[in-house]
């Protein structure tokens, strides 16, 4: 499972999100199934822009933290941090992403409540 349109934000995250067995053990098969089902459509799809016509996963407009970050929803209770892999990062205005820009991300973290 290697994606090119992904990074992950340390070796550990990308060696654990990139084995279908590990992804399972760590948050278990119902939430590893989403954590892999996200991390597909999020290779697959050639622009940030694009994502967002799935309604939930991202919020509108796309805007980033003061790390530059933003969340990509997972399922219920699981999100992932992302942030975009640009030097620099393409902004509208203010915070706000240029997401017809953004074609490759970081991610950063996986965020699952309770774990």
């Amino acid at each position: 499972m290697l994606f090119r349109s992904i990074r992950f934000g340390s070796s550990d995250l990308a060696k654990l999100c990139n084995c279908s067995a590990s992804i399972d053990r760590r948050w278990g098969q119902p939430v590893g199934a989403a954590i892999r089902e996200r991390l597909c459509l999020l290779a697959g799809t050639p622009t940030l822009e694009l994502l967002r016509e799935f309604a939930g996963l991202m919020m509108e407009p796309v805007t980033v933290d003061q790390h530059g970050r933003f969340a990509v929803a997972v399922a219920p209770g699981c999100t992932f941090l992302v942030e975009p892999d640009h030097k620099p990062t393409p902004f509208l205005r203010g915070r706000e992403l240029n997401c017809n820009c953004v074609k490759r991300l970081v991610i950063v973290e996986v965020h699952v409540n309770g774990r």
